[in-house]
């Protein structure tokens, strides 16, 4: 008996799927349809998964956070038919715009090489529960999610925030209570 992909596991393989679409730089209309295709799959997609999608399809996705999207997604696959899934799902994404450059080659090669690696079957599970290795090895992994609030309430402070932290500052408008300008400034 076949064991369907669960909605975390779906979940899991679309932020994939997301981050080797912004291989080259960008996301074409046609990736981002074969990611939709694959969505299809859930059985109801409910508003804040499809934000915890829309945040990886915002901006691109950087090595250090594609890892720890692939060790989650890994962690998720627990037959070999969800490992088929996961990796016809990534092939089909990398030919959708039929151009594949060679960012885009080394970064399925990498997350072909991940997912074929990974544990699956009552040993794979097992170990999944008992170890948790990869957990540990992408704690310090950036993860957009979590400002996912700020992403859905306020886009605008969203943007801003990964500019500065991009920039080297980290910013916090919570934490200021007024913001004072000088009187020069004021008409």
């Amino acid at each position: 008996m076949t064991k369907p992909p669960n909605t975390d596991t779906i979940m899991a393989l679309a932020k994939v799927i997301i981050a080797a679409a912004w291989a080259d730089g960008e996301i074409t209309e046609d990736e981002e349809l074969s990611l939709k295709d694959l969505l299809w799959r859930l059985p109801e997609v409910h508003a804040r998964q499809w934000d915890e999608l829309a945040i990886y399809l915002d901006a691109p996705v950087a090595a250090d956070e594609r890892q720890r999207l692939i060790a989650a997604l890994q962690a998720q696959l627990s037959t070999a038919e969800q490992r088929e899934l996961a990796l016809s799902k990534l092939d089909e994404l990398v030919s959708a715009d039929g151009v594949v450059s060679e960012q885009e080659r080394a970064v399925v090669a990498e997350v072909r090489a991940a997912l074929e690696s990974a544990d699956v079957g009552l040993w794979g599970s097992l170990s999944r529960l008992l170890i948790g290795r990869r957990a540990q090895a992408t704690t310090a992994a950036p993860n957009r999610e979590a400002y996912l609030n700020d992403f859905v309430r306020n886009r605008v402070y969203y943007q801003l925030r990964q500019q500065l932290a991009a920039g080297g500052v980290v910013w916090d408008a919570v934490s200021y209570t007024h913001l004072t300008l000088p009187t020069s400034d004021l008409v």
